[in-house]
């Protein structure tokens, strides 16, 4: 197709809600439509370690249910082991790299290869992912810098209604 259409962020009203699912029907969708997509979590804690690097069952998930051809680092380029919120795992992890920045970097390289990429957040909108300058940034501090209209998905459960307000 070639011609750029608008990209998206996915989250959730929390963990475990099914923005991985979501993420790949979307992908999937636009596929069918002839739509040359991009696929990113950038961030992901609860890691395996497997051959010596740390991978997420999310971006397995994405890559091979979009078959994509990216590779597993631009699909979820930053990864935690501990299943914990992505400051509180770098933290915990020693990790002193300039992550968020990575992250953008990732997706304007998915961006400029790509008509349209589907970016999917991490646990709930104010789950902190970095810090930068004292400021503790959060999956709406990244879905504002990449200036992306949100996709919202939230559970079949009892206290929906109250998370998903709240999140709105």
């Amino acid at each position: 197709m070639n011609i750029k259409t608008q990209s998206y962020f996915v989250t959730g009203t929390d963990t475990g809600v099914g923005k991985t699912v979501i993420t790949a029907i979307i992908a999937l969708h636009l596929q069918s439509r002839g739509v040359n997509v991009g696929v990113m979590k950038p961030f992901a804690s609860g890691c395996d370690w497997r051959n010596g690097v740390l991978v997420s069952e999310d971006a397995e998930f994405i890559k091979r249910s979009c078959k994509l051809e990216l590779t597993l680092d631009e699909i979820n380029p930053v990864r935690w082991e501990e299943p914990l919120a992505p400051l509180v795992a770098a933290r915990r992890a020693n990790d002193l790299s300039d992550y968020w920045t990575t992250a953008l970097y990732v997706y304007e390289v998915l961006r400029a290869r790509h008509d349209t990429v589907i970016v999917e957040g991490v646990g709930g909108l104010l789950v902190p992912i970095a810090e930068r300058d004292g400021k503790i940034l959060t999956c709406v501090d990244l879905a504002s810098t990449l200036a992306l209209p949100v996709c919202l998905v939230a559970r079949r459960t009892l206290g929906t209604i109250n998370h998903t307000l709240l999140t709105i």
